[in-house]
């Protein structure tokens, strides 16, 4: 493992250290992270391009790139995170040949220009300070031709789902820097310099009760979850499908994966 040395922010290393904490348990049991379904957009984008080398910017334990990664013939893969112990996870995963993991911060990539055929983030783009800064660091080390693919899970188009949603994901993630749309994360690349290519979509269901075991929520900031659900608007309730069950409630959650291309 390659790591990089650098001078965090106050900020910083408060998401370093939650996810330090997070980082053995991060991709046991069913969850976003290991969710096949969300994964096959960026896996369809992968057969489609067969890269030589890719780069997974916010790779977590590497539950993306283990996913994409063939058994034979396996190109270069690597999983660029700023946690050390989720890397660590990483490590202890990797049977491939050809993948590696890099600690370092999306907005100062320690590669040199063109490096990789194909680059991914999924569900990272939230906690960097600055996601255009991030965009066009991955730009500069993609080669001609190559394609950035984000995977994010984001609210519906239309209020109220914009609204109720934003105040649902600041409740449970402090941490997080960002709220982003679709839209929004269109706007990133295209900021970016990336020629924007398509914007695949899909929906999943979740449960609130497996959603708060994943975190340390105070007792009280899950009282104020659960009070969000059962008070919010019937639109919301009615896009979302929400089943109310016992203390639990089961919703849906939307992906978006957005695919830019650097047209140079």
């Amino acid at each position: 493992m390659s790591r990089l040395s650098s001078v965090a922010s106050e900020e910083e290393r408060s998401i370093q250290d939650h996810f330090a904490e997070r980082a053995s348990s991060y991709g046991a049991g069913p969850s976003w992270v290991n969710d096949a379904c969300s994964l096959r957009h960026v896996h369809d984008e992968w057969l489609r391009r067969r890269p030589g080398s890719l780069i997974d910017v916010g790779a977590g334990t590497g539950a993306a790139t283990a996913f994409l990664q063939p058994q034979e013939n396996s190109p270069l893969v690597v999983d660029c995170d700023v946690s050390l112990p989720m890397l660590r996870a990483v490590d202890r995963a990797q049977s491939q040949s050809g993948r590696r993991s890099v600690v370092a911060d999306a907005e100062a990539l320690p590669f040199s220009a063109g490096s990789f055929d194909m680059a991914i983030c999924r569900q990272a783009f939230h906690y960097f300070g600055s996601p255009v800064t991030a965009a066009r660091e991955v730009y500069r080390v993609l080669s001609a031709h190559s394609v950035f693919v984000v995977s994010q899970i984001v609210p519906f188009d239309e209020e109220p789902d914009l609204e109720w949603w934003t105040q649902l994901v600041r409740m449970r993630q402090p941490s997080r820097r960002h709220e982003l749309s679709r839209d929004s994360i269109c706007d990133v690349l295209r900021a970016s310099g990336f020629v924007f290519l398509r914007t695949e979509e899909y929906l999943a269901r979740s449960s609130l009760d497996g959603w708060l075991r994943r975190y340390d929520c105070p007792v009280r900031t899950q009282a104020g979850i659960r009070q969000h659900f059962a008070s919010a608007p019937r639109s919301v309730a009615e896009r979302r499908k929400f089943e109310f069950k016992s203390q639990d409630v089961e919703y849906t959650i939307r992906w978006v994966t957005v695919t830019g291309e650097k047209n140079l």
